[in-house]
């Protein structure tokens, strides 16, 4: 799955997959290590529900991601927000 999200970053592909039981689209952003140790992603969501309406920004754990499909949709320019370099990462693997 980390190969997967940093190739669809560096590609600039859309990914959808299900967290925590909901489906989800996505245009992923940053992938690396969060402070907890563990591997996170930092994406763009356009299609799927929201856990909060209006914020289309997600932080996603890997270990909580299921049935991830790399789509061939593919967008050409960062999402208004994106923050290279965010401090929710202390090391990345991939990023815009």
């Amino acid at each position: 799955m980390l190969h997967a999200l940093i190739e669809a970053i560096r590609e600039r592909k859309a990914v959808a997959f299900v967290y925590r039981g909901v489906r989800r689209m996505v245009e992923p952003h940053a992938v690396g290590i969060g402070h907890d140790g563990a591997e996170w992603f930092s994406a763009f969501q356009t299609a799927g529900q929201h856990f909060i309406a209006g914020h289309e920004w997600i932080y996603c754990s890997l270990r909580n991601i299921e049935d991830l499909q790399v789509t061939t949709h593919t967008f050409d320019e960062t999402r208004p927000g994106y923050c290279r370099g965010d401090s929710r990462f202390i090391r990345f693997f991939a990023e815009l």
